[in-house]
């Protein structure tokens, strides 16, 4: 049995200060949670500074390459990663726990929105968990682009989602006997409900927290009238 974990992926990256570039490790913004005005104003500045990077380097990799990787290591500072980062190393911790470390029969996707700073974070993201390789082997498919997710757009916003529909159901079969962990830490909210809808034995995290039973989630999801009109395809 394989896990198969599913990240969606926001934008949290421009407010973390896990990287050595302009020195934002040197004043973690883990270490100013009771001091709000402090933390406001870092993150502020890490936005800056990280947003001069993707000036400097729109692929990303001058950023991926100055990671601080002790603020992987120390679960105390988790604050200072990209969400996406925190829950995943809160999964593996999990798994760890359970006396199942992650391992390479298992599989992570990346998926993120067509916009120019999702893609810049999602980039950044693979990039440092391949190169750090900070959850022990395990597969990491190419970051997955969910196009056309503009709702101005009817037509197109119905097609894209319908297509997401439609992949994930091909990458979750009943039959595969897979354990799918579904990470629900940013990005676009429409791709966390489909992603809830198809799951039916997995494990649901939101910002790496373990919350309500998927079985109990896909239920609520599939007895909804449009989700179960507009896509014939069983859950």
């Amino acid at each position: 049995m394989s896990r198969i974990i599913i990240t969606t992926c926001g934008t949290s990256l421009y407010k973390s200060s896990c990287w050595k570039w302009n020195s934002l490790n040197n004043i973690p913004i883990s270490t100013l949670n009771s001091e709000p005005k402090r933390l406001r104003d870092r993150q502020f500045k890490c936005e800056e500074a990280i947003i001069q990077a993707q000036n400097s380097d729109k692929s990303g990799k001058i950023l991926a390459e100055t990671f601080d990787k002790s603020s992987w290591d120390d679960l105390g500072r988790l604050r200072d990663l990209p969400a996406e980062l925190a829950s995943l190393r809160v999964i593996q911790n999990f798994c760890e726990k359970n006396g199942k470390p992650l391992n390479n029969t298992d599989k992570l996707y990346l998926l993120y929105a067509d916009n120019e700073e999702a893609q810049y974070c999602a980039n950044i993201l693979h990039k440092v968990l391949i190169d750090f390789n900070l959850l022990n082997n395990i597969v990491i498919e190419t970051p997955w682009k969910i196009e056309d997710l503009d709702p101005k757009d009817i037509g197109r916003f119905q097609t894209s989602i319908k297509s997401f529909w439609e992949k994930l159901i091909k990458i979750m079969p009943d039959n595969s006997g897979n354990r799918y962990y579904l990470n629900l830490t940013g990005g676009y909210k429409s791709t966390v409900i489909l992603s809830s809808a198809v799951l039916k034995s997995s494990f649901l995290f939101f910002k790496g927290l373990r919350v309500l039973p998927p079985q109990i989630l896909h239920y609520i999801l599939y007895k909804n009238r449009t989700i179960r009109d507009l896509y014939s395809q069983p859950c």
